[in-house]
């Protein structure tokens, strides 16, 4: 079955995501909430020891093309399935990123950052998605996301 896609719409939709996500979740940690932090998490892998200046445009570049990804796969599989509101759709979404990253996303990045040849893996490396601060900020991060992106993927070329 064929689907009309608003290619544009749906990447600048996701990156917009991205983006939404990482304001909100800045500032609550700025506040003092001891939130997950992705776009460090990715732009030290690159840049282990540099400032903010070198890894938080790498970091943000690499999230907000993930979301350009996963906001393709909303617009082809699931706008528009279901009868709810758009925002709405893009939180029930949201859910299936989040818990790829809770349970395999979280876990991979702790690998890729620990500085030896061989890892050993056990339950609290692969568990580390289900600490409360990274938790909170994953499961925020991606509602505020989903919901991102259903707002702003609405109408794609050819609908009223």
């Amino acid at each position: 079955m064929l689907r009309v896609v608003a290619y544009k719409k749906a990447i600048l939709a996701g990156a917009a995501g991205a983006f939404v996500w990482e304001a909100v979740l800045r500032g609550l940690r700025a506040l003092g909430l001891p939130l997950f932090d992705i776009v460090h998490q990715l732009g030290t892998l690159p840049f282990p020891n540099g400032s903010a200046a070198l890894w938080w445009p790498a970091g943000m570049a690499g999230h907000a093309a993930v979301g350009a990804a996963w906001a393709l796969f909303y617009a082809y599989f699931l706008w528009a399935r279901l009868r709810w509101p758009p925002p709405l759709q893009g939180l029930a979404f949201a859910a299936l990123p989040a818990l790829l990253a809770i349970f395999l996303v979280v876990p991979q990045i702790q690998l890729m950052h620990l500085d030896q040849r061989v890892a050993e893996i056990d339950w609290r490396l692969l568990l580390a998605g289900l600490a409360p601060a990274t938790l909170g900020g994953l499961l925020l991060g991606h509602a505020l996301f989903g919901l991102t992106v259903g707002a702003l993927y609405t109408h794609p070329v050819g609908y009223s």
